[in-house]
C-alpha cells in the first residue's frame, strides 16, 4: 500500500483554486470570456449581458459574430495578436454588435494564455463604454457651442464698445470746441 495523503491534499488545493478562479470569473463586474481559435470557450454572465446572448448561445460562437464587418474583425485580430506577442496584453476601443443588432462601443482587453503560443487561447475583457462615448460627444458639442458663444460675445462687446465710444467722441469734440471759443 502507498500513502496518498499528499496527493489528496494537492488535489483538494487544486479544487479550491479552481473554484476560487471560477467564482472570480463569474462574479466579476466586467465581461470576461476565454477564446481559443477565435471561438468563445467560456464566458461570464456580465459578458453575456453585454453582448445580449445567453451563456449557452455564446459558448462555441465565433468572435466574428460580434463585429460589424469583416474588416473590423481582421483589423482587431491583427492588432491584438501582434500586440499580445509584443507586450503581453492589448486593449482597444471597438464596436460590437449585440444579438438584437444594436451597435455598442466596447473597451476590449486581450491577454494571451501563452504569448508564445496563440493556439493556447486568450482571455478577453469587455466593458460597454457606449454611455461614456455619448457623454464625451455631448461634452465636445457643448465645448464647441461655448466657443461659438464666446466668439459672438466678443463681437457683441466690440460693437457695443464702438457704439458707446462714438457719442463720447462727439461730446469730447464739442467740449473742445466750446473750450477753444471761450479762450
Amino acid at each position: 500500500s502507498r500513502d496518498i495523503t499528499e496527493r489528496k491534499r494537492m488535489q483538494e488545493e487544486l479544487r479550491i483554486r479552481e473554484a476560487t478562479v471560477e467564482r472570480i470569473l463569474l462574479g466579476a463586474p466586467v465581461g470576461i470570456a476565454k477564446v481559443t481559435n477565435r471561438r468563445i470557450t467560456l464566458a461570464n454572465d456580465h459578458f453575456c449581458e453585454t453582448v445580449g446572448y445567453t451563456r449557452k448561445e455564446v459558448v462555441g460562437m465565433p468572435t466574428r459574430a460580434f463585429y460589424l464587418s469583416d474588416e473590423d474583425y481582421e483589423r482587431t485580430g491583427r492588432m491584438f495578436y501582434t500586440g499580445a506577442q509584443e507586450r503581453g496584453k492589448t486593449a482597444a476601443e471597438v464596436t460590437f454588435r449585440r444579438k438584437d443588432g444594436r451597435a455598442i462601443d466596447i473597451l476590449l482587453t486581450m491577454t494571451p494564455m501563452d504569448p508564445d503560443n496563440p493556439q493556447a487561447g486568450a482571455t478577453f475583457m469587455v466593458m460597454d463604454i457606449s454611455e461614456r462615448k455619448r457623454a464625451l460627444e455631448a461634452l465636445k458639442r457643448s465645448a464647441a457651442e461655448l466657443a461659438e458663444s464666446n466668439r459672438l460675445k466678443d463681437i457683441f462687446t466690440d460693437v457695443l464698445r464702438h457704439d458707446i465710444l462714438n457719442p463720447l467722441f462727439g461730446i469730447d469734440m464739442a467740449a473742445r470746441l466750446l473750450e477753444t471759443r471761450e479762450s
